[in-house]
């Protein structure tokens, strides 16, 4: 992590949304923030025990955010899905 990436970062309670892998018609992790929806940009860097059931995960997460809109259509609606993006440094449940 850059000087700069660090001075950016974010940490704060969240609620962390798994609702199934993509290749099965998910829709992959969101984090709701605040009340707002975001969308990790890089979610392999959530760990594979957050999969375990669907659903909530209230969570501490520390991260960037990206300044982009990240938009992951899945299964087959047409249905925008488009949310800020964020890169997440570190991410853990309470």
């Amino acid at each position: 992590m850059d000087t700069e990436e660090k001075n950016n970062t974010i940490t704060k309670e969240a609620t962390l949304d798994w609702s199934g892998e993509y290749m099965v018609d998910g829709c992959g992790f969101k984090l709701i923030i605040d009340g707002k929806e975001y969308k990790p940009e890089d979610e392999a860097a959530i760990d594979e025990s957050f999969k375990a059931e669907e659903g909530a995960t209230p969570v501490r997460v520390t991260y960037t955010e990206t300044g982009e809109t990240i938009d992951r259509r899945c299964g087959l609606s047409t249905q925008d899905r488009s949310m800020p993006g964020i890169r997440i440094i570190s991410i853990e449940r309470l």
